[in-house]
């Protein structure tokens, strides 16, 4: 895990080098919140080979009901 606070426009760039454990539902993927607290409004992307798609879901307000719009088939690069 990893939190980087941003006010205002930013810009932040991760590289995922390797993921461990687990077993077949294990993802990766970039969430951005409004506040760190369980129930925030957010909105994520997220890799689930398991599932063979890039999912993106989303929480438009505070301690309302996730959304998934919409997932892509696709194969990320590996190396």
């Amino acid at each position: 895990m990893c939190i980087s606070r941003c006010w205002g426009t930013g810009r932040s760039l991760r590289e995922w080098v390797s993921l461990q454990g687990g077993s077949g539902y294990v993802t990766t993927g970039v969430m951005i919140r409004e506040t760190l607290n369980p129930n925030s409004a957010n909105a994520k992307t997220a890799d689930w080979t398991a599932f063979g798609g890039i999912y993106f879901d989303w929480r438009t307000t505070t301690s309302g009901s996730t959304s998934e719009p919409g997932v892509v088939s696709a194969t990320l690069p590996t190396g």
